[in-house]
């Protein structure tokens, strides 16, 4: 104890003690070398303890600093209590404990965890000190409190409501001590859902913005802080006609039905009025004005942010009718919907002939016209209005034809008909030709308008390309060349091609296509000046002449036979007057041969010649009674005799053309003997092979000769000897058709009489096989009993056409027995035909005596 001052001399002192606690201290006091004693001192008297403030906490309690007096220096001795305030609702009366104590500032203050608030935090709570165990405070000051609710954020919620979490500190733990105003809405239902941290409450639905946040914890208040619902967001708008009308806006936080009033909704450059809601916070409707293209919208709802920019669309420009213009251009009328009423805000382009000017709004919204350029055919185009884009195609008036002008002086046209050759340039009226003849062309169509296929066939081939020109019409067509524009729109010219029948023309431009039915002209018909025969079998045969073309499917030829004709005169019996009958022959599988010039076709099996030939292409045909050209079949030819026994019976004539109707053939004989050539006739006739071979029945005697042949005859046949004593020749008519006399000075074919019968041998007899490569077979002939004279054997083919006799003379001494090969080789025919042909080998036998 220092700074020791006599108050009174001899009874009292004083000195100046350092900071201290406590009490019964022992104070010693020496004066000089003596001491006293006095055993009871203390420092402060603990009622001399005052707490003036105590620094605040957030309700999850902390570190206060507490400061006042008489707080001493020794922490331990101190221990602090928090008594709540009584006024605050659901207080503990009983107090928590400030742990932790420290001396801060001896005597001063102190430090000490304040207990977090079980009570809901609050203000002006008392701190009591007791100073070893015992209340020695002078006050009772409400010198604690803990801090106000603090919000950091809120989460968002929409204009239908629901729960919200607000986040902060000092929220308590107790959600009781609690209440949330926003704005005019109370948001109740509170829970914790972290203690003093973090709250969730209910929130009715609302709209708006800065709503300003009371929260109370414990009678303490929140500094400011606001809250705003969801700003709108707009998700869909309906288009309006250019005339104006009702929109439907659909999105998020528009508020409920009470709240239409604080819906605005800004369109630029338009209004929307008579708002009405149709579903709660989702969608309204509204009549907005006339207007064009497009426009920003936004919607704001009770001073909330507007909502993002939403690009509101007129309705696009719609297209009911379009005009047809001609294609010289002129008015174009277009009528739908949605024009508007501003013809500066409009703008038509045709992809290939630019724009369409001066655009007239003839009613708003509904009709507008405008001219365009020339042009033909379908053009594609845009129409726009105020930025929005409607397609479509305009239709320039498709070509129509009037007339046909053919010239005149021009060999390829006899009576106004047309060379089937073609190379006839011609004139053509109409309308919409355009002026344009790279677009244009012209098309000789099928007589038959009614066809649903187009052909666009080759003007120098029949071969054809489809090409579909008109919906679903189509047509067989050729095209012509050399097209020319004569004038405008109205005049063309053009090379014909080559064609048949009667012919049909259209002009296509640019696509379109003129009506092929409106005119016409013809192609001539043909006319014949040849025709080549053919075997009595049947086979192809030539008809030659001009205006010969078209494809199979239009080619006829038919050969015309009357009864006073050789083809039918022994068929019909004709009575004393001049009518006739007609048999109609199909000539088969016409053809064009050379074009213009020549028909092939195939006749049938017949007989005769004079038959009318009449040839039909298309609907035309030539006209068989103004001409001496008519069709015969071959006459007949002999090419082997084969006698019969000398007792008399049959004779075999072999050759070609003999045909099949036996009444149709005359055979007579002529004796050469005699100088009068006396008649012999060979009565009866019948068919040996089909127009190959026939028989006759002759008067005694009759010769006999020997025969070999591909089919199935006998292996071996006699042959005789034959004598001079008797010569005769034979001629054949087959239907007024004579053999020729190549074989005999005095005419026909010569055989003889045989008298005295030479016995000889063929072997083989039959199958015997050549072919038109010239592959050969042979055969050996030989006599059965030796000859008594030399003797000569000639053998003849009955086709020389087809086959040939390598060495057809065989020379036998008397007496001889050698065996003789005959080599025959085939050759090939002058027609198509294919498969096997049966002919035959006669031997004719002679002698020197």
């Amino acid at each position: 104890c220092d700074a020791v001052d006599v108050n009174i001399p001899g009874e009292q002192i004083e000195c100046s003690i350092g900071p201290g606690s406590g009490g019964d201290l022992t104070v010693r006091v020496a004066v000089g070398n003596q001491q006293a004693r006095y055993d009871r001192f203390f420092y402060w008297n603990a009622t001399a303890i005052v707490v003036n403030r105590a620094t605040s906490v957030s309700s999850a309690g902390g570190l206060i600093t507490v400061t006042g007096s008489g707080f001493g220096t020794n922490s331990s001795a101190l221990s602090v209590i928090i008594i709540p305030n009584t006024n605050i609702n659901n207080a503990d009366n009983n107090g928590q404990a400030c742990t932790q104590v420290n001396i801060a500032s001896p005597l001063v203050s102190f430090t000490c965890h304040a207990p977090p608030s079980l009570s809901g935090a609050g203000a002006r709570h008392r701190v009591q000190v007791l100073f070893e165990g015992r209340d020695n405070s002078l006050d009772q000051n409400s010198a604690f409190s803990y801090l106000a609710p603090r919000i950091s954020s809120i989460s968002s919620i929409g204009t239908l409501g629901g729960r919200i979490t607000i986040m902060g500190s000092s929220f308590s733990a107790n959600a009781s001590s609690i209440s949330v105003m926003i704005g005019i809405y109370r948001c109740d239902t509170v829970s914790i859902v972290t203690p003093h941290t973090i709250i969730s409450c209910s929130l009715p639905s609302g709209v708006g913005r800065d709503h300003a946040v009371v929260m109370r914890v414990s009678g303490q208040v929140n500094s400011a802080y606001s809250f705003s619902y969801d700003s709108p967001t707009v998700q869909e708008v309906t288009s309006a006609p250019t005339s104006g009308g009702m929109i439907t806006i659909t999105g998020t936080n528009f508020g409920d039905s009470s709240r239409i009033g604080a819906i605005s909704i800004s369109i630029v450059g338009q209004s929307c009025t008579s708002l009405s809601m149709t579903k709660n916070h989702s969608q309204i409707t509204c009549v907005i004005n006339n207007g064009s293209g497009t426009t920003n919208l936004q919607i704001t709802v009770g001073g909330s942010q507007p909502s993002p920019v939403y690009t509101f669309s007129y309705l696009p420009p719609s297209i009911t009718s379009l005009s047809i213009v001609p294609t010289y251009g002129g008015r174009f009328n277009i009528t739908g919907y949605n024009f508007g009423e501003q013809s500066s805000l409009i703008s038509i382009i045709l992809d290939k002939y630019g724009s369409c000017y001066s655009i007239i709004i003839s009613s708003p919204h509904t009709s507008i016209y405008c001219n365009v350029p020339r042009g033909s055919g379908h053009v594609n185009g845009t129409i726009s209005v105020n930025g929005l884009i409607s397609r479509f195609t305009l239709r320039y008036a498709a070509p129509t034809l009037s007339s046909i002008i053919l010239p005149n002086n021009n060999n390829n046209i006899v009576d106004g008909a047309v060379s089937t050759r073609g190379g006839v340039m011609v004139t053509l009226i109409g309308t919409n030709l355009n002026n344009d003849a790279s677009v244009v062309s012209v098309y000789v169509v099928l007589n038959d308008t009614s066809s649903l296929s187009l052909s666009m066939s080759s003007s120098s081939s029949s071969t054809t390309s489809s090409n579909n020109l008109n919906n679903n019409h189509e047509w067989i067509a050729s095209p012509c060349t050399n097209v020319d524009i004569v004038t405008s729109d109205v005049m063309i010219t053009c090379v014909l091609p080559q064609g048949y029948g009667r012919k049909h023309v259209m002009v296509v431009v640019n696509g379109q296509q003129s009506d092929p039915s409106t005119i016409s002209f013809v192609y001539q018909p043909p006319t014949i000046l040849s025709v080549t025969s053919a075997p009595t079998m049947g086979g192809m045969i030539t008809i030659s002449g001009s205006n010969m073309w078209g494809p199979p499917s239009v080619l006829s030829v038919t050969l015309l036979a009357s009864s006073s004709s050789s083809a039918l005169r022994s068929v019909h019996s004709v009575n004393n007057d001049e009518q006739t009958m007609t048999t109609e022959i199909p000539c088969a599988n016409a053809t064009v041969l050379i074009p213009h010039t020549s028909i092939l076709c195939r006749v049938p099996a017949g007989m005769g010649k004079g038959y009318r030939v009449q040839v039909d292409i298309d609907t035309l045909q030539n006209n068989p009674n103004t001409t001496s050209i008519t069709f015969g079949y071959n006459p007949p030819t002999v090419t082997a005799l084969l006698p019969p026994s000398a007792k008399g019976g049959g004779l075999t004539i072999y050759g070609n053309d003999f045909g099949t109707d036996v009444s149709k053939l005359q055979i007579s004989m002529i004796d050469r003997s005699s100088f009068d050539g006396d008649f012999v006739p060979c009565d009866d006739p019948w068919t040996v092979v089909p127009h190959r071979a026939v028989g006759c029945r002759v008067p005694s005697p009759s010769p006999s000769i020997a025969t070999t042949n591909g089919t199935n005859n006998n292996n071996s046949s006699s042959l005789s000897s034959p004598s001079s004593s008797y010569n005769y020749t034979v001629t054949l008519i087959a239907a007024q058709q004579t053999s020729d006399h190549a074989l005999s000075p005095f005419g026909g074919v010569p055989f003889y009489y045989a008298t005295s019968p030479l016995a000889t041998n063929v072997v083989p007899g039959s199958h015997l096989t050549t072919s038109e490569l010239g592959a050969m077979d042979s055969f050996e002939v030989f006599f059965l009993e030796p000859p008594t004279v030399p003797v000569t054997v000639r053998v003849v083919t009955s086709r020389q056409d087809i086959s040939r006799v390598v060495n057809d003379t065989l020379y036998f001494l008397a007496r001889d027995m050698t065996r003789r090969t005959v080599f025959v080789a085939g050759q090939a025919d002058r027609d198509n035909d294919n498969g096997d042909v049966t002919y035959y080998l006669t031997a004719y036998v002679s002698s020197s005596s």
